[in-house]
């Protein structure tokens, strides 16, 4: 991506290199989001996360934790399933739009026009040109929709990993603010 953009800088317009930015600066941080979970300290973050911060640990304690308990439980469920049907709707229309504009465009029919160029959702940097070949835009759009899903799923479940350690978090200060009010007087 990086060669890409190097190559093509001044000759299309800052618009059209607009979603070349954008799939660069993703890419980037797509890495560095996998070199996390790799370190030591995340792995202990996560485990005392599991083992002592999670809502299913102090639900046994008083009435009120069992209903904060199932209150973030619920509150979690319900986000999971938002960020899942965003993660898929969002990896559908991603590559839904230069799909239908090959189409549209005659890319698909019998005959291709003499213009026309296969538009792709991520531009790639080839010795060979790839935007005038059939076979070569399937094999390139699979190859893209797989490596965008990984992207896609990154992204997601390491937000929703931390959304998810927010939710119990509130839900620990919660519990602790009740406990707090309703503290036994001697």
């Amino acid at each position: 991506m990086v060669a890409f953009v190097r190559n093509h800088i001044n000759v299309w317009s800052f618009f059209e290199m607009g979603k070349v930015y954008i799939n660069t600066f993703m890419c980037t941080v797509y890495t560095t989001r996998q070199f996390i979970p790799l370190t030591a300290s995340y792995g202990r973050l996560i485990g005392q996360f599991i083992k002592e911060v999670h809502l299913f640990h102090h639900q046994h304690h008083s009435e009120y934790a069992k209903k904060m308990y199932l209150y973030v439980h619920k509150v979690s469920y319900m986000f999971t399933i938002f960020s899942v049907s965003i993660m898929l709707w969002g990896y559908v229309l991603y590559y839904s739009i230069p799909l239908y504009n090959n189409w549209v465009g005659g890319g698909y029919s019998g005959r291709m026009p003499a213009n026309f160029s296969y538009e792709y959702a991520i531009d790639y940097e080839v010795p060979f040109d790839y935007s005038r070949s059939l076979s070569v835009h399937i094999m390139l759009f699979f190859f893209t929709m797989y490596s965008g899903f990984g992207c896609c799923v990154c992204f997601c479940v390491n937000d929703l990993l931390l959304s998810l350690q927010m939710f119990h978090l509130w839900g620990n200060l919660k519990i602790l603010i009740h406990n707090l009010e309703n503290f036994l007087q001697p």
